[in-house]
């Protein structure tokens, strides 16, 4: 049997019923709150704002979002200033933006009179109330709820005072329920954190102090200071500008000083805020800090507190006493690992003590002395091979004596290269050498472990050490007050 042929009329029925129905379910799901999952892009058209005043119009911005916190701007003029008890903290040209953004807020769409109660649109308890009023009492206000279904707008409806309806302000359609950008409300819908001031050095970028004072205190580990001597820049010899002060004063090295010091501290920025009350500090490391300590020109001063490594990379840091928690994402902070030798110029003898001493011996050109130590006696040996009993007191004198060579700055050297060498040969299998070589006629230019001179000292520190082991070869001791 043939099959009965379908009525044309019924067909075109039934697909004018199912365009109607999808038409139908694009409008419902249009003005429907964002199911979780859902995608679909809301039609770009023109609208009208929900605000468009300008600076000159306004007097106050305030902000509240759903948590209750605040943001209240005062607008005179051009000028945005914070209603804030710490106004300071919080970077005004950021907030100029904000004032900005919020004054001309334009739509994406108006979608009309609400067809489901104001609760499906998220704005029952709107996640952002921002009221702007003016001078004479006008007052604009606006609402932002729930993000749509594709997450591309927000809803949101404004009201405006009948003070605002008399002075004739461009405000949206009261009873309208409107659609704005994503990303403008997202800009709008920040913390208040995202405000504050994050920058860390003075100046204008790029700019940085003169640091005259940094202390590191890396958590259980000693400190290490580091001070600056002078401004002036280094010498042609590389005197250093910086002297470490703890745990022992000595010239730093300047390269180290800046390659392992100041390039890390400058490359520091205070990226992100990432909570302005952390429940717990431990969270981010900074129950047990690592601690940095900066002085500089102008009274700059700073107290940073570095914390752990973030999840994404960075650490966790807070500067002085600001509650803030903020994030530095690309920070090198090896200069937290770096010792005091890692900046001086190979000064580990400094570090030793008498009892680490084995040998202590005086190269001149006319020939080597030689003190051996065991605690118990100690030996001297002269050049002309004669020896003598040195007591444990003299040889203490005479290693303090080595120590405490006195440090200047170098200047232009002399062609003389006759060197005298003091050198102390440690129970631990190290030998560390002083050469002393003529600068002018009161200094000499000294050598560390034959290093290039890193520094001068006073003539008379070597006539020292040379008449103490002349006087210990002939049998004599070291009186106490050349000690």
């Amino acid at each position: 049997m043939a099959k009965k042929a379908f009525p044309m009329k019924r067909m075109s029925l039934i697909l004018g019923l199912v365009a109607l129905f999808l038409i139908a379910g694009v409008v419902v799901l249009r003005l429907l709150p964002p199911p979780v999952g859902a995608e679909q892009t809301p039609v770009h058209e023109d609208a009208p704002y929900l605000s468009a005043l300008t600076l000159a119009q306004l007097d106050t911005l305030t902000l509240v979002n759903a948590s209750g916190s605040s943001l209240q701007l005062a607008v005179k003029g051009d000028t945005v200033t914070l209603l804030d008890d710490n106004a300071t903290n919080y970077d005004i040209e950021l907030l100029s933006v904000l004032s900005s953004t919020a004054l001309t807020l334009p739509a994406l769409e108006d979608l009309g009179t609400p067809t489901a109660p104001l609760a499906d649109y998220g704005l029952d308890t709107p996640q952002l109330t921002i009221t702007l009023t003016t001078p004479q009492d006008a007052q604009i206000r606006i609402w932002l709820g729930a993000q749509t279904i594709d997450g591309f707008a927000y809803y949101a409806m404004a009201q405006g005072n009948k003070n605002a309806v008399a002075q004739s302000l461009t405000f949206a359609e009261t009873s309208h329920l409107y659609l704005i950008d994503a990303e403008l409300a997202a800009s709008l819908l920040l913390p208040k954190e995202a405000y504050r001031t994050r920058q860390l050095w003075p100046g204008e970028q790029g700019e940085r102090p003169q640091l005259t004072h940094i202390r590191i205190q890396p958590y259980n580990a000693s400190p290490t200071s580091i001070v600056l001597r002078e401004l002036a820049s280094d010498n042609a010899l590389g005197i250093s500008q910086y002297s470490l002060s703890d745990p022992f004063s000595f010239p730093c090295r300047t390269d180290a000083v800046r390659v392992r010091i100041m390039d890390g501290l400058f490359a520091i920025d205070l990226d992100e805020v990432v909570t302005a009350h952390p429940a717990s500090l431990s969270e981010y490391g900074l129950d047990h800090p690592d601690i940095v300590t900066l002085e500089g020109t102008d009274g700059f001063h700073v107290t940073l507190r570095i914390g752990g490594a973030a999840p994404t990379g960075g650490r966790y840091l807070m500067k002085d006493d600001d509650p803030v928690v903020y994030l530095d994402r690309l920070g090198d902070y090896g200069f937290l690992s770096v010792t005091p030798l890692d900046l001086t110029y190979a000064l580990a003898l400094w570090l030793y003590a008498f009892e680490d001493v084995a040998k202590i011996s005086l190269t001149t050109p006319d020939g080597v002395y030689q003190l051996t130590s065991d605690m118990a006696s100690c030996l001297l040996e002269a050049p002309d091979g004669n020896r003598s009993d040195v007591s444990n007191l003299n040889a203490r004198r005479l290693f303090r004596h080595v120590l405490n060579v006195s440090v200047a700055a170098l200047a232009e050297t002399t062609t003389d290269n006759s060197a005298t060498v003091v050198a102390l040969h440690m129970k631990d299998g190290q030998t560390h050498t002083l050469t002393f070589t003529p600068q002018n006629v009161r200094q000499l230019a000294v050598s560390i472990d034959g290093a290039p001179p890193q520094f001068a000292c006073n003539i008379t520190d070597l006539q020292q050490i040379q008449r103490d082991f002349g006087r210990l070869a002939d049998g004599l001791g070291i009186p106490e007050d050349r000690t």
